[in-house]
């Protein structure tokens, strides 16, 4: 908002701006702080665009909004005004990080926030409809959900089994949310916990379930666990968009042996099984669903990009508890 016409950088936004083979590969962001002046300030540089036949400003966003309603009726107030005096299609409120409250703080220990990302997925599959769209982006509990789901990864979530539904359907929510009515959904669920209507189930052999408790070692998880992978990937079936892999519950499916070491066990099935999927079809997003009661949870920690868990309590809150995504 500060530049001028006389600044150098003005010559630069024209020709992006003007140049059609430029301005069809472009788009205008503009990242504004939410108060009265920087508004003035957007709005005068826009018209000044304007005087010289030029509009390219396509997102308008409101970056460090603080959490009081309030402060995001103000914000939301002051975009859709930027909004409608430059002709943007795309709005968003990103709130302020606690974190950066936290002094001093290592720009590196950041990671970025789910809001963003929500916006770079609206930018890529909305900017180029005809639609006018405005996002509110508010940290929720589904945010950690969000995370994995925009991020592509894997997660394995530490539930309480009558929190199994809750989760799927948040999941499978924030799934066409953000990637469409249509993203293909798929549960393997033999034993019919989750319940997610429009999805694909995806049917174990019989064989299959009787042989999980005929393992002798990890040679024999390991063949067990390529085997399932390949039959998920199969039945599910492979998309060029994403798609979500719900696997409900882990103890329901890995090998059981009286023979090893059961955490041992189960921790090659599922590394083994997750590396599968996930190279046969990196666009699949897996979270597997562990049963906090079963005991056996911790034995997957770290196996998947992301590990989840969940507080025992009918207030639905979820946490990151390890991430190798920054």
């Amino acid at each position: 908002p500060a530049v001028t016409p006389l600044d150098p950088v003005f010559s630069f936004l024209m020709d992006a701006c003007s140049d059609q083979s430029i301005k069809s590969q472009t788009t205008g962001i503009m990242v504004m702080e939410p108060d009265e002046t920087n508004v003035k300030a957007i709005i005068r540089y826009a018209r000044v665009l304007r005087s010289y036949g030029l509009s390219c400003l396509d997102i308008v966003i409101a970056n460090k909004v603080e959490s009081d309603m309030e402060s995001v009726r103000k914000a939301f107030d002051f975009v859709h005004e930027v909004m409608e005096e430059t002709g943007a299609r795309l709005g968003a409120l990103v709130p302020f990080l606690d974190e950066l409250r936290r002094l001093p703080v290592s720009i590196e220990a950041l990671h970025i926030p789910t809001q963003v990302m929500e916006i770079g997925n609206a930018i890529m599959r909305r900017l180029h409809s005809s639609e006018v769209a405005f996002y509110v982006y508010i940290p929720d509990p589904n945010d950690p959900l969000r995370r994995v789901a925009l991020t592509l990864s894997s997660a394995m979530v530490k539930l309480y089994s009558f929190q199994f539904t809750d989760v799927a359907k948040r999941l499978i929510d924030v799934m066409r949310g953000e990637f469409g009515e249509e993203t293909r959904i798929c549960l393997l669920d033999p034993e019919g916990k989750v319940s997610a209507p429009g999805s694909r189930r995806i049917a174990l052999m019989p064989a299959y379930l009787s042989d999980r408790l005929k393992q002798r070692g990890i040679e024999d998880s390991v063949k067990m666990a390529r085997r399932l992978a390949q039959d998920t990937v199969s039945s599910c079936g492979r998309s060029s968009s994403p798609s979500l892999l719900i696997v409900s519950s882990t103890d329901s499916l890995e090998p059981v042996s009286t023979y090893s070491d059961q955490s041992l066990l189960s921790k090659e099935f599922w590394r083994e099984f997750l590396a599968h999927v996930r190279s046969s079809d990196q666009s699949m997003i897996v979270f597997l669903f562990c049963d906090v009661a079963s005991g056996r949870c911790d034995a997957l920690d770290g196996l998947a990009d992301f590990t989840l868990s969940s507080q025992p309590s009918e207030k639905f809150q979820i946490s990151v508890v390890h991430s190798r995504i920054p």
